[in-house]
């Protein structure tokens, strides 16, 4: 497919790769579980197909370095029978996202990185909460995401294990970009530097700032997330995706259930839903690829005002806010 010349990416001298992991999970397996069949979602697989679609047409990423791990067509009775995990019979199994799935795909994403190489992450899907078993969260608890062969109790993946497979080993010059559309995203790389919007500067995380100089990240790694750690994340209806109305929307619409709350049960499913974060990211990227980190906070936090959620910023290093993204 042919890209317009400020899109491409061809460098002089040693070539580099650009690799991208979407991640989308509606949780149609839970519909067969009393206690959690009100909490399936319905439009996380969309968001990641979003997240895709956004990396091959708009930035230009090879489809085949694009890989995609979804539940659509995950069925009730492919659940109760675990077809999902071990069949061979069950198509595209690999592709589900059950946690040895995910660990195996983010480790896909970043292997053999090099300087100048660039990687993209998405999640759509549960976060959760669970205790902090290693004295590095300042509130106690560790932001974990959840599987699709998970429960609210066990079989998460944890901020912690996704910061040694993700971020650790990235060498110096190599950049990673992560995007979480879930509850209790706020710092799910555990990324040490937080943007503060009340002062326009990043704030250090004082306990993850003393675990990380014992092993600091070498890498430029930026974490978006949709909301606040202890925060839930909205869903819309992609009706609502015009960045002008979107703000006034907001605030009635449901939250998605978190397992480690109370939540209210899902909304009845909507066709064209999607994330509030994902819907917003990815509009005002697509108008405008090159656009600051600044630039695409303040359109998040424009659009989300009055909302329920909070967006967070975090990196791994000290970055200039005011410089272009580097996606592409």
């Amino acid at each position: 497919m042919s890209m317009p010349e400020d899109i491409r990416t061809h460098e002089q001298g040693p070539t580099f790769k650009r690799k991208g992991l979407v991640i989308g999970i509606n949780y149609k397996s839970w519909a067969s579980h009393p206690a959690l069949k009100e909490y399936v979602l319905h439009s996380c697989v969309s968001d990641a197909q979003r997240a895709r679609d956004f990396l091959v047409s708009t930035c230009g990423y090879e489809p085949c370095d694009v890989r995609m791990l979804g539940d659509s067509q995950v069925t009730d009775e492919d659940k109760a029978e675990d077809e999902y995990e071990d069949s061979e019979g069950v198509r595209d199994h690999e592709t589900l996202p059950t946690r040895d799935n995910i660990i195996r795909a983010m480790e896909w994403l970043v292997e053999d990185a090099q300087h100048g190489d660039k990687f993209f992450l998405h999640y759509s899907g549960h976060g959760g909460q669970v205790k902090d078993m290693h004295g590095d969260e300042i509130d106690g608890m560790d932001e974990v995401i959840w599987p699709v062969d998970g429960t609210p109790t066990e079989g998460h993946i944890t901020d912690d294990t996704m910061w040694n497979v993700l971020v650790s080993h990235l060498p110096s010059g190599c950049q990673l970009t992560a995007m979480f559309d879930c509850c209790h995203a706020g710092t799910m790389l555990d990324l040490p530097l937080v943007y503060d919007p009340s002062t326009g500067k990043i704030k250090h995380k004082s306990r993850l700032m003393h675990q990380r100089a014992l092993r600091p990240a070498l890498a430029d790694v930026v974490s978006w997330a949709s909301c606040k750690d202890s925060e839930l994340a909205l869903e819309l209806s992609e009706l609502a995706l015009e960045l002008s109305d979107l703000a006034l929307e907001l605030p009635e619409l449901p939250t998605c259930p978190s397992p480690t709350s109370t939540p209210t049960p899902s909304p009845s499913p909507t066709p064209l839903g999607g994330g509030a974060m994902t819907s917003i990211f990815y509009t005002s990227l697509q108008k405008d690829p090159h656009q600051s980190y600044m630039a695409l906070y303040a359109d998040i936090r424009h659009a989300l005002r009055g909302a329920r959620q909070r967006p967070q910023l975090s990196t791994a290093l000290e970055v200039v806010l005011d410089q272009k993204m580097r996606i592409i």
